[in-house]
């Protein structure tokens, strides 16, 4: 951290009280023309002040936070800072007057870049916090500069950040905020300990896992281990969905289940209602759907709780997310097929992931699973419904939130001034394409293994993804012999793809039910002729 005053300026008070000497200014996290510290774990802090609006009035009426002064430096003349004493002797009876020494002060330019590593790391570690325990519901972070210190409350929401506090001038606060979190309960920690009976007394965390048995309703009760290291799927991020998935156990069921652990957005349908009003409208295709055993909301309020407490719920940048838990059958992973098989299921996902008004909006490979029998039968599930849209239930939904690797290249917004294109069949389509385009080059010995010259492909940087992408499809053009490894058989199929994307970039607005057939029947073609075997025509409903 470099300085930001040569010492501390600040005073202690003669006579405390319960007031706020000065305010000061919350952190900002985002820098005009700078991308330092504009993303932490794969998303932005939000710094929602808590401060009201008399508050706020005096942060503005206050000095600049971002103004920061120091006394001069080594290099600058020491006879502006020592002035030269007056030679004659003082007056009999006068007391000697020292002269006023005044201080030069100089701008420390470096000091708001110098803020932003501490505030990453400060996200890093929030969501570190996060995700040390099945269903925590918020942590805390505290920043200290100086004398000055800022509170700081990470959920699955975002980030809120207090004003700052000077706690020398202060230190009544200071107090009442350490003999706060001195007294707070394991829940007001964050832990949930119904989810996880590690943390069901602070000074009782052992390492002893002993099995957590959760009632999902009056017809369901599981048992799993809650040990992290157990996790199936683990995502780490700040704020977001934040899903877990792992093994659970039940003694009438006969099938494997597993659980999905995660934060949906509260504005949007939920994921078991989503596949249920699939099997209503598309019975036929129940086999290629994940089959809910039971669904439980663990916390409907969840991360608006706070903002209600504090009155910036309703401007919050983010929409509230409330936390909620899945029961499934337990499905195996697509890339456990090879050749011809994998082919199959992959394009029995494909024929199913757009049907009757309902929309998948966020395909990739990880989704797509398998459903498996004793006698060797095997059916393409599409998993992972939680973003999906029903026409005439969903409610408007202008953002788009996928995963980025798979995203059509008509959606992936560039910067923030990007708007994307509206979401077409074309654009899902595509999202297949780059499915298997990837699996071909990442895919080895059933294990998603890219290596580093996939780097690009696969980050987060949307501009750097498209390029890669864009290189790729004309690499296989243009090549008669590009290596796909243990995938090398299926090249005239990597190349038929590539040409099919080529053609097809630029899909017409307002996609009509021929037109998509189109689409997947010359996709599907592409396939046939490099091997495959599709003997069915597809059923494709109007978008």
């Amino acid at each position: 951290m470099e300085w930001e005053y040569s010492q501390l300026e600040t005073e202690r008070t003669e006579e405390y009280d319960t007031g706020l000497k000065r305010h000061i200014k919350p952190l900002h996290l985002k820098q005009k023309n700078s991308g330092a510290g504009s993303a932490i774990s794969g998303s932005s802090i939000s710094t929602d002040s808590v401060a009201d609006s008399s508050t706020a009035a005096a942060t503005r009426a206050s000095s600049s936070s971002d103004d920061f002064h120091l006394p001069i430096g080594p290099s600058e003349s020491r006879a502006s800072i020592h002035p030269k004493r007056s030679l004659s002797p003082p007056k009999p009876g006068e007391a000697q007057k020292l002269p006023i020494q005044k201080t030069r002060v100089v701008k420390n330019e470096r000091i708001k870049a110098a803020k932003q590593e501490p505030m990453e790391k400060l996200g890093i570690y929030g969501a570190e916090m996060l995700r040390c325990s099945l269903g925590r519901r918020h942590a805390f972070g505290l920043l200290v500069i100086h004398a000055v210190f800022w509170v700081w409350w990470f959920d699955r929401q975002g980030a809120i950040q207090s004003t700052g506090i000077d706690f020398i001038e202060n230190l009544p606060r200071l107090l009442v905020f350490l003999t706060a979190i001195q007294r707070f309960t394991i829940a007001d920690w964050g832990f949930d300990a119904e989810l996880d009976s590690r943390f069901s007394k602070i000074s009782d965390q052992s390492s002893d896992f002993r099995n957590v048995e959760l009632v999902i309703n009056e017809k369901l009760k599981i048992e799993y281990n809650p040990c992290m290291n157990t996790l199936l799927y683990d995502a780490f991020c700040l704020n977001g969905r934040s899903t877990n998935v792992f093994g659970v156990e039940n003694r009438t069921e006969c099938l494997p289940l597993v659980a999905k652990l995660y934060w949906p957005d509260s504005t949007k349908l939920d994921e078991a209602t989503i596949i249920a009003e699939a099997y209503t409208r598309v019975p036929h295709i129940s086999n290629h759907l994940p089959r809910v055993i039971r669904s439980r909301v663990v916390d409907p309020v969840g991360t608006d709780r706070i903002r209600r407490q504090l009155g910036i719920s309703l401007n919050s940048p983010r929409p509230p997310r409330v936390l909620c838990i899945i029961i499934f059958e337990r499905l195996e992973p697509i890339t456990q097929l090879t050749g011809n098989l994998f082919l199959i299921a992959w394009v029995q996902c494909m024929r199913f992931a757009w049907k009757n008004d309902i929309r998948h909006q966020d395909l990739s490979l990880g989704n797509l699973m398998i459903r498996t029998f004793k006698d060797g039968r095997f059916y393409g599930v599409v998993n992972d419904w939680g973003l999906s849209y029903v026409r005439g239930k969903s409610p408007p939904c202008s953002d788009v939130t996928v995963t980025v690797p798979f995203m059509a290249l008509d959606l992936v917004p560039l910067d923030q001034s990007t708007t994307a294109s509206k979401r077409a069949y074309y654009c899902d389509l595509e999202s297949f394409a780059w499915i298997i385009l990837w699996t071909f080059l990442a895919v080895k010995n059933k294990e998603v293994q890219p290596g580093e010259e996939l780097a690009m492909w696969s980050g987060g940087n949307p501009n750097s993804s498209v390029g890669y992408r864009r290189n790729l499809l004309a690499k296989l053009r243009a090549q008669d012999r590009y290596s796909l490894g243990e995938w090398q058989e299926n090249l005239p199929l990597a190349q038929g793809i590539a040409k099919w994307l080529c053609r097809s970039f630029e899909p017409e607005d307002g996609e009509t039910n021929e037109e998509n057939k189109e689409l997947i029947l010359g996709f599907l073609r592409v396939v046939e002729e490099s091997g495959g075997i599709i003997s069915e025509e597809p059923e494709i409903d109007d978008p």
